[in-house]
This record gives structure tokens, sequence and C-alpha cells, in this order.
């Protein structure tokens, strides 16, 4: 009997541990920070964590020279950026220059020259049964240069069919349903601060006045601590200044969005028609 109580404790430990880390997977929340400055040249970084920053992950920007790396613990890997640039390009495996070779004497007769043959043309490549290869068609030859105007007839024909496709009353119904998940994410990803401020100038006070216009119907400047000064009096365009925003998102609302979408009938037999 003792015995018997004792593995039903180790169960309840075992479960208890488990309901535990499951619970920290679904409510702790993901926390991202992303700054980005303009100055004499932009830069932008985020950083993204999860378990109290036991895995992280950070994308930075600075002069168009992307960097990124994550980690686990203490273990940091970097996924694009100088290191991987160094290995990927093989620095330590160049050859090396070839000697300098030396300089004849100047007093010595100078060697003669050979007499060049007559170059011989090459012989035209032959496939391993011994044939020459037939030259390319015309079709073939125009379809690298169709391949951009196939991408665009793809894409009118993709959204010609979604077009037809939401004239049907069930499959604007699955339409509605997705985009109320995307707005409910939406919500919840926003941030929580925005702080900094930004001095900027178009060069035309009438297009600085008409942009000012517009920033200042924006809500988000007013919820926030963001501050735009706009510059009337600059005649070349310029954005200086540097904003910081952070915020963070549960999993437990990607997972209740994933399970709302999969139970609603409509929704997945009209994403099922794009698959």
């Amino acid at each position: 009997m003792r015995i018997f109580f004792i593995i039903l404790t180790v169960i309840g430990i075992l479960f208890l541990v488990i309901l535990t880390l499951a619970a920290l997977c679904l409510f702790y929340p993901v926390s991202y920070r992303i700054r980005g400055e303009a100055e004499e040249e932009m830069s932008l970084a985020g950083r993204f964590w999860w378990l109290f920053g036991i895995l992280w992950f950070e994308v930075a920007v600075k002069g168009f020279e992307p960097e990124i790396r994550f980690g686990i613990l203490w273990f940091q890997k970097s996924l694009w950026g100088k290191e991987t640039a160094g290995q990927e390009s093989g620095c330590d495996t160049l050859p090396k220059a070839p000697a300098l070779e030396q300089k004849p004497d100047m007093g010595a007769a100078p060697a003669p020259r050979p007499k060049k043959e007559a170059e011989e043309e090459p012989a035209p490549k032959r496939d391993k049964k011994g044939k020459r290869p037939r030259p390319k068609s015309r079709a073939k030859q125009r379809k690298g240069f169709n391949g951009k105007s196939g991408r665009v007839r793809s894409l009118k024909e993709s959204y010609a069919r979604f077009k037809g496709e939401i004239s049907d009353e069930k499959n604007r119904m699955a339409v509605r349903h997705i985009w109320r998940e995307i707005t409910y994410i939406v919500t919840r990803l926003k941030p929580k601060y925005i702080d900094g401020g930004l001095d900027f100038s178009t060069g035309d006070p009438a297009l600085t006045g008409l942009l000012t216009g517009a920033l200042s119907m924006l809500p988000v400047l007013y919820q926030y601590g963001a501050c735009v000064y706009p510059d009337f009096t600059s005649d070349t365009p310029y954005l200086k200044g540097a904003l910081s925003l952070g915020g963070r998102m549960s999993l437990y609302h990607g997972l209740l969005c994933l399970i709302r979408l999969i139970r609603n009938k409509n929704t997945m037999q009209f994403i099922q028609k794009f698959r």
C-alpha cells in the first residue's frame, strides 16, 4: 500500500510539473522592443524574448546591413551578419597571390618569341550519345522574358478567382470571420508604449502641412507619448529623430484564434479552395 501511495505521489508531481510548464508556455507573454533612429544613416533594431529571456531573437539593420541572431540561455547563434558573411565568403580559403616574376637583365639579348600557331576552331559540343544539341526553340528563349508577365498574370487570375468566390454568401461569412480574427491578433499585438520624437520636412511647406494634418488624425499620436515636429522652413527633405516601442502578447491568444478558425466549417472550406 505504501509503494502504491508513493507511485501516485510521483505521478501527481509529474502531472503538476507538466501543467505548470503548459501554463507558462500559454500564458507567459512574448515581449518585443523595437527602436529606430534616423540621423546621418537609418538604423533599426528589434528584440523579442520569451520565458524570462530564455529564448530570444534579435534583428538589427544599420546602413542597409542586416544582422540576425537568436539564443537559448547562454547559447547564441548568428543567422545573418558579420560572422555568417565571413564564413560563407570563404575569406580564409582564398588562394595566395602569385610571386612576382624576376625582371630580365637589360644587357642580355631578348629571347625569341614563339611563332603563333593557327588557332583551331573549337569543336561543337556533343552529348553522351555523340549527337549535337538542338538549338532552343523560340518559345523556350522567350520563357525568361515572359517570367514577370507570367507572375502578373497568375496574380490577376488569383484575384479574379478570389473575387468570384466572394460572391458566394458562405465565402463572405468566412472572409468576415478571418478578418475578425486578424483584427483580434493585431489588437493584442499593438504596442503598449511609444516614446521619442521625429523632425521632418518634405521640402515643400504645403506638402509638409498636408502630411502633418494627416498624421494629426491618427489616434496613435494622442494615445502615446510620441511627438512629431514638422519643419516648414527647410527647402530640403529630411527625417531625423528616434522612436522606440514595445509590447507583448500571450500565446494563448493565437491558439484561441487557430481553434476558432478550425471549428468554423465555412472558413476551412474557403481556405482549402486556395491550397
